[in-house]
């Protein structure tokens, strides 16, 4: 997220966030500062300070995404990337302000070609968001609104935005997968 605070009605003016990562010039901006204020996660995902920003726009960053737009973005396999906690409540807090778009953002594929976009998640996968709380989602394809839609419709729409390798099969997948469904 990228925010001056300065429209924020909690903390005006201070950058709220409970963890960096990024470059050392990121590291060496933020040591110090004022304006940085870090807080633990139960803070700054507290739907109910979130939704106290006007129309604020909040992007979350996953791993993967299934074909009905459940989000992992906290492990990789047994190793924690993020940690736990950060997108539902995001999500919820900017949903419930008028004016708020929270947004999942990823790349489409991993540096081996693999697709983020999955058919479904193995059984006991983590889950970091459920599909209620998934407005909008992006890959470098485009930005889909999938936000009440249905499963076929949010499979559709992922699928658009998939790399262009990898749709033809993700297509045959949501056919098998909605078939079984119905």
């Amino acid at each position: 997220m990228v925010s001056t605070g300065a429209n924020q009605k909690v903390k005006t003016g201070k950058l709220v966030t409970y963890f960096a990562i990024g470059s050392t010039d990121l590291y060496d901006f933020i040591d110090d500062k004022p304006g940085a204020h870090f807080k633990e996660a139960v803070y700054t995902n507290d739907t109910s300070l979130i939704r106290q920003s006007p129309k604020i726009s909040l992007i979350n960053l996953a791993i993967k995404i299934d074909l009905t737009d459940q989000v992992r973005s906290d492990t990789i396999g047994k190793f924690s990337v993020f940690g736990w906690g950060r997108s539902n409540g995001f999500l919820r807090g900017a949903a419930l302000f008028e004016g708020g778009k929270p947004l999942i953002a990823m790349l489409s594929i991993t540096k081996y070609g693999i697709s983020k976009i999955a058919p479904f998640f193995k059984e006991g996968a983590g889950i970091t968001a459920t599909q209620a709380p998934v407005y909008y989602t992006a890959t470098e394809y485009g930005l889909e609104n999938i936000y009440v839609k249905n499963l076929k419709q949010r499979e559709e729409q992922l699928i658009s935005i998939a790399h262009p390798h990898h749709r033809e099969q993700l297509e045959k997948d949501s056919l098998n997968n909605f078939a079984k469904r119905f």
